[in-house]
């Protein structure tokens, strides 16, 4: 009996040493944190609790490994922490430092803070620090700061904002912040790095009603920045989600899209930069409808959607318009009344399909996205890079019958017209008219169907 008690305790304290360190093993998984590249042993070093530190080489490089990951790589990595809280991320940091995390929070103030970084075009110069306020699922407010490398230009520095925005961000360190007014019972302020915010707004105090009216329906009007950036150009994977967003937002059947002036194509066309997100209105006949099928499961996964119509409407202008382009140092024209309209619907009319809807009179309501430019016969008549055309996305086009009074007037106009072609046939093979040269309208040449489904 006396070597009995001995054993029983090394026994107990052999037990007792060895439970934290297997507990440690099942809640540090290192996969969530791929992403930062940064493993839990690592992630260990840093420190909570204290003042926020911007001057450190961590961030920079953590900003750049975000910018270079695609949206699919941020939707797989933000799968891990769907079902964590705010109360997980403020009690357990530790634990889930360096894992990304997709939240919302409503932007208070943006700060823009330079980084001494070599001159190189891929090197993050400086970054922005935006001061943010949640709230938790028991109505507390959470103060939270975001680093993100980019930001909307529409939203001021160091203004007073309050501009819903959403965030795919790394959780970085909880640091001690009195800038931002929270619940005096919950002093903490968290700290995430993101590569850009998600811009919803509520009220037209920074964006346009246009936009506010995108925004409800589900659209990040952040990225029209990046739109803006491409217009004129072809459509690449730069465009990718936006475009495929702006189609589910039009899909929207909760919210409908409104805006309180709908803008002309001439305008859209003359100063297209400044119109991009506004509403427009159009009355063509469909020259030409296409179904195109989105294979990419992400595509469908993010945006509800596995296919949409693309229409080509040649519609009439109230006047000419004069194309110009800068080429080789020399200045080349187009004079146009006749324009190729690009419109991407998210549906067709309940019981039509696409060949219901080619050469039909239709009308569209719907948002201009940008100018895109395709390959034509219209570039080797004039010698100019690409056709231009406005690229329009609605829900749906709306099938316009003509009155009943002109059914029949065309149908008058039907027969004379055969009786007409009959008579110019017969003139034609009685006298031997000269060969008519068989052209087509350049203008009417039709681009590929649009599909960047597979752009990444």
């Amino acid at each position: 009996m006396s070597y009995a008690l001995p054993n029983i305790v090394i026994t107990i304290c052999i037990l007792t040493s060895a439970g934290p360190f297997v507990h440690a093993r099942q809640v540090h998984d290192d996969r969530p944190r791929e992403l930062a590249g940064i493993s839990s042993s690592e992630s260990f070093r840093f420190k909570d609790d204290l003042e926020l530190d911007t001057d450190t080489e961590i961030i920079p490089r953590l900003l750049y490994r975000l910018q270079k990951s695609s949206s699919t790589t941020l939707d797989r990595f933000s799968k891990f922490s769907k079902d964590k809280t705010w109360q997980d991320i403020i009690a357990d940091t530790v634990d889930y430092r360096f894992w990304l995390f997709r939240l919302s929070a409503t932007l208070i103030k943006v700060e823009r803070i330079e980084i001494d970084a070599p001159n190189t075009p891929d090197s993050i110069k400086h970054f922005y620090r935006l001061q943010c306020s949640a709230i938790d699922r028991d109505g507390q407010t959470i103060g939270c700061i975001v680093l993100a490398r980019t930001i909307p230009k529409s939203l001021r520095i160091d203004t007073t904002l309050n501009e819903p925005v959403q965030f795919q961000g790394l959780l970085y360190c909880r640091a001690v912040d009195d800038s931002i007014e929270q619940d005096e019972s919950n002093q903490t302020t968290v700290v995430f790095i993101a590569d850009r915010i998600s811009w919803y707004p509520d009220t037209p105090t920074v964006a346009s009603s246009n936009l506010v009216s995108l925004a409800a329906a589900g659209f990040d009007v952040g990225q029209l920045d990046q739109v803006r950036a491409n217009n004129g150009r072809p459509l690449g994977r730069r465009d990718r989600d936006a475009f495929y967003q702006m189609i589910a937002a039009a899909n929207n059947r909760q919210v409908k899209l409104k805006g309180p002036v709908r803008v002309s194509l001439e305008l859209i066309i003359s100063k297209s930069n400044d119109y991009i997100g506004s509403r427009v209105a159009l009355l063509s006949h469909c020259r030409e409808c296409t179904r195109i099928e989105i294979a990419d499961p992400s595509i469908q996964q993010r945006y509800g959607l596995d296919h949409y119509y693309q229409l080509m409407l040649f519609p009439d202008f109230d006047q000419t318009i004069v194309l110009t382009e800068e080429k080789d140092g020399q200045t080349k024209q187009v004079t146009i009344d006749r324009y190729p309209v690009t419109v991407c619907c998210a549906s067709l009319p309940p019981g039509l399909t696409a060949q219901d809807v080619h050469k039909s009179l239709v009308s569209i309501d719907g948002t201009f996205f940008r100018i895109w430019k395709y390959q034509s016969e219209l570039n080797q008549q004039t010698n100019m890079t690409g056709t231009i055309s406005p690229l329009i996305i609605a829900d749906f086009p709306t099938i316009e019958h003509p009155p009943f009074w002109l059914n029949d007037l065309v149908t008058w106009l039907f027969w004379a017209g055969g009786l007409m072609v009959v008579s110019l046939y017969c003139y034609y093979r009685l006298f031997g008219g000269r060969r008519a040269s068989q052209t087509e309208s350049i203008l009417e040449s039709l681009p590929e169907k649009i599909d960047l489904s597979g752009m990444e």
